[in-house]
């Protein structure tokens, strides 16, 4: 692929949420918006308009899957769209059924509780600022990529902390793994970003679901489906954002950070809450 659309599909894959325009992405990959367009079409087999549609679509539907009791109004705003009726259409369009439908055509099942081959802890991160290589989890020589990052850190003098962080910005618990998005990077000094933000990840401080493995990184998906419905679907935890990263360590482990909030408990009815009052 050429080198200035796979920088530009990264950006969108980045900032989907955002207001995107092509003038701005064209600036970022160094091209006019009109060449820009063609290329990005032609290398990508759909315009720059309908490939952010799609990512944000499909996270709509990964929102569903995680979270099934989730509003389509929430759901919306979620992916990025300001009007219940763009999405709804946009939706309906691409998946032939609106949002409400299929939501409801889903099947979930709550599997059976099992044990675990590791603990779980609920853990704070601070932010932590990654320079990075886009890459796919499922290559066979990943280290490399982690090795680039180090020398693109090293050739641009930025300061490293050290630690290499993977990152995966989409969680598939559904759809193909070519949608598995993977940056292998390194830990930098918030003050190195300046000036090279485009070449860099931030991952929210918060709180995360956190494990150890010792699996091979090709296996990290089917780990993560164990996680979720042997520890996630029975917790008090839902997954706040799509994506997570992992540390990996010296000995060829890595420790698994997952973004997760609290579920909301539900209002209590009027007449409950009527009683609670009386009672002083």
């Amino acid at each position: 692929m050429d080198k200035r659309i796979e920088r530009a599909y990264d950006i969108i894959k980045r900032q989907y949420l955002e207001k995107l325009q092509l003038k701005r992405i064209a600036f970022l990959v160094g091209v006019s918006p009109y060449h820009f367009q063609r290329l990005f079409t032609k290398e990508m087999g759909e315009s720059p308009a309908e490939c952010l549609k799609r990512i944000r679509l499909e996270r709509a539907v990964h929102l569903m899957v995680l979270d099934p009791g989730i509003s389509i109004s929430s759901l919306a705003g979620a992916c990025g769209y300001g009007s219940l009726a763009v999405f709804s259409r946009a939706f309906s369009n691409r998946y032939g059924r609106s949002p409400q439908a299929y939501l409801q055509g889903i099947q979930f099942h709550h599997l059976p509780q099992e044990r675990l081959p590791f603990a779980v802890d609920v853990v704070q991160c601070n932010t932590r600022h990654v320079l990075y290589v886009h890459t796919n989890m499922y290559w066979e020589k990943l280290e490399k990529d982690f090795e680039k990052a180090e020398a693109l850190a090293k050739r641009k003098k930025i300061t490293t902390l050290g630690s290499r962080l993977g990152v995966i910005t989409h969680i598939a618990f559904h759809g193909s793994k070519r949608n598995l998005n993977y940056y292998a990077g390194v830990e930098i000094l918030a003050s190195s970003m300046k000036g090279w933000e485009e070449l860099c990840y931030t991952i929210p401080g918060g709180m995360y679901a956190s494990f150890i493995v010792s699996a091979p990184h090709t296996e990290l998906l089917s780990i993560l489906m164990r996680f979720k419905n042997h520890w996630l679907d029975h917790s008090p935890y839902r997954i706040s954002e799509i994506f997570s990263f992992e540390k990996w360590e010296d000995d060829g482990s890595r420790r698994v950070f997952i973004p997760v909030k609290r579920k909301s408990r539900p209002a209590p009815s009027p007449s409950l809450r009527s009683r609670e009052g009386a009672g002083g």
